[in-house]
Order: C-alpha cells, then sequence, then structure tokens
C-alpha cells in the first residue's frame, strides 16, 4: 500500500462490519415493533428505501434521492417530510450509536498511517456522512456522498468518482479504491480506471 499516494475508501460495510450492526438493528427493530406494533409501516417504508438504493432506482436522475422519497411518499401516503424523518431516524441516527462497536479497527489504523504519511485520504460513499464519520476515529482530507452536488449519481456509475479525481488533482495510477462490495465499488473503480481492492482483502 505504500507505493500509492491516495486512498479513496468506502464507508458502509468497509470502515465497520456490516453483518453486526444489521443484527444490531434487527434485534433494535424487532423490540420497536413489540413495543409499538402500530409502527409497522415505518419499518416497511425503511425496508423499501433500502430495496430502492440497492436497485438505483432513479440513479439516472440528478434529484434521484428526492424522487426515492417522493416515491415512497405517494406509495404509503405519508407527507415526504414524514418519509425524511423516518429514513434519518432508522438509517443514520439509530445506527449511528452502534457504528463505533463495529468499526474496522484494522483499516483504521492502516489509514491512520497513511495519512500521517502525508498520503491523500478520501471517504466516498452512497449515504450522508458528516454525521456518521464523527464517530470513528479515522482521519481524512476530504469527504464525499452520493447527494453532493458535484456528484449526483450512485455506484457504480464513475462519473462521482472521476470528479473526485479532478477536484483533488490526483493521477489515477497513483490511487487505491478501497471497498466492502466487488459490484458496487469494485465496477465504479474499474469504470475509472482506477486501482481497487476489497478490505477483505487487506
Amino acid at each position: 500500500m505504500d507505493k500509492y499516494n491516495a486512498f479513496i475508501i468506502d464507508f458502509d460495510g468497509t470502515l465497520y462490519y456490516k453483518l453486526p450492526l444489521k443484527i444490531c438493528m434487527f434485534l433494535i427493530i424487532t423490540l420497536y415493533l413489540i413495543l409499538h406494533p402500530h409502527k409497522y409501516k415505518d419499518i416497511l417504508i425503511v425496508n423499501e428505501y433500502r430495496n430502492l438504493r440497492k436497485k438505483r432506482m432513479y440513479k439516472d436522475s440528478k434529484d434521484f434521492y428526492d424522487k426515492q422519497y417522493k416515491y415512497l411518499s405517494k406509495k404509503y401516503n405519508y407527507d415526504t417530510k414524514y418519509i425524511q424523518e423516518i429514513i434519518i431516524k432508522w438509517m443514520f441516527i439509530i445506527p449511528k450509536k452502534y457504528i463505533k462497536l463495529f468499526q474496522n479497527k484494522k483499516l483504521i489504523k492502516i489509514i491512520n498511517k497513511m495519512y500521517d504519511l502525508n498520503k491523500k485520504i478520501i471517504i466516498y460513499s452512497d449515504y450522508p456522512l458528516n454525521d456518521k464519520i464523527s464517530i470513528l476515529n479515522v482521519k481524512y482530507h476530504y469527504l464525499f456522498s452520493s447527494n453532493d452536488k458535484i456528484i449526483k449519481c450512485m455506484k457504480p456509475d464513475s462519473k462521482g468518482l472521476i470528479n473526485i479525481i479532478k477536484i483533488t488533482n490526483l493521477a489515477k495510477n497513483e490511487i487505491l479504491y478501497i471497498g466492502d462490495d466487488n459490484y458496487l465499488d469494485g465496477e465504479c473503480a474499474k469504470n475509472a480506471n482506477v486501482k481497487y481492492i476489497n478490505v477483505k482483502d487487506i
């Protein structure tokens, strides 16, 4: 890894382990539904939102975030603002409390070492990062997410990654992209002609 001058790192599933967090959230949601059975629609909305993201629904639209919310609002007959509140609560606020428990300490140690060696560290995610990144003791120079004005696309679309490379004034051959998903992250890097490695191989 020392031969690279910059590292572009995915967040979810890369800087923390997804499986234990999923198990933790499953238990929390189960208890929540036992105590609040009338709120089952909230969980249906969250699950469908996750599926919309997996299917890359509206991925070719620059306002894909808003369109995904509006789609759910129309389907479940809830105000768009309420849909957003549900998503933020269950996708960001609650998981945020537990991410640190399942952080990838080995990778974070490597990243911080590279940072101290004056290597450029860039965190790039399909989801907003500002709140979640503060939980982890990871050093970085840049944060980018799919909804940023300069990105406006979801992985594996490489347009966002190419814009990141331009903005940071990096050469493609000096970058290593680290991710957990060989399709979303791997294809994104491949289409941008950037070297990729799965976090499991580090």
